[in-house]
């Protein structure tokens, strides 16, 4: 039987090689097979006493990580869910602005979002665009920030 599944995947994997994966359903098709039968190698092996259970996990996990690499993509919002108890800044959750007396200047406006002194409507909006989106609080940035930025641009626009 372990002659059979090893013959058959050599097989495969000689097709493969001699250009089955230019096929766009070769490619894809064969790297599933290949894997199947990788896994189906390892649990007769596993069941048949020939390969130490560790390696069998190790190898399992080896033959998952491509499946199972989408998930890394919600590690970030997991941290921000499940953060450390002392992550939360005091006065119940919600940052403070720092006490600004008077009102933004342009110069500082300018700078803030990067923009020279005369630009026009169509370059601070899009300066603001591409800040916000680093900035906004709902993609991690802080709320300080992202009105800072909404207040410069609407300096810049009333102008």
């Amino acid at each position: 039987m372990i002659q059979l599944l090893i013959a058959l995947g050599l097989v495969g994997f000689i097709i493969y090689l001699l250009g089955g994966h230019r096929i766009p359903w070769v490619r894809k098709q064969g790297r599933t097979a290949l894997i199947w039968l990788a896994v189906i190698f390892l649990v007769i092996m596993l069941v048949t006493g020939r390969l130490h259970w560790i390696s069998g996990l190790i190898m399992g996990a080896v033959l998952g990580i491509a499946k199972l690499a989408p998930l890394l993509s919600y590690v970030p919002l997991l941290r921000r869910l499940f953060g450390k108890r002392g992550d939360a800044p005091p006065g119940g959750g919600q940052q403070q602005m720092p006490e600004r007396p008077g009102r933004m200047s342009v110069d500082e406006a300018c700078s803030i979002l990067g923009v020279p002194p005369d630009a026009d409507r169509q370059t601070v909006i899009a300066a603001h665009r591409k800040l916000i989106q680093r900035l906004h609080p709902d993609r991690g940035g802080s709320d300080y920030l992202a009105s800072r930025v909404n207040e410069a641009k609407r300096r810049l626009l009333e102008r």
